[in-house]
């Protein structure tokens, strides 16, 4: 069966400036072959690459999502 959908957690954490925009580049290439890429990131870079973002704040111990 054809993948549907990759995961990413964290991928960018060994990653430096150089290596993000390169596994970003990869990732949209890869969008031609899979539909849906989900990278889930603390960190605000490269946030201009995505065509969406979702932004999931946490207050007073419960998670939501930021609109």
């Amino acid at each position: 069966l054809p993948l549907r959908f990759l995961v990413f957690d964290e991928t960018f954490d060994g990653l430096d400036g150089v290596g993000i925009e390169l596994f970003i580049s990869l990732l949209k290439s890869e969008l031609k072959r899979i539909p849906l890429i989900l990278v889930v990131t603390h960190s605000p870079f490269g946030e201009e690459f995505f065509d969406k973002t979702i932004t999931v704040v946490k207050e007073n111990g419960c998670s939501y999502i930021k609109e």
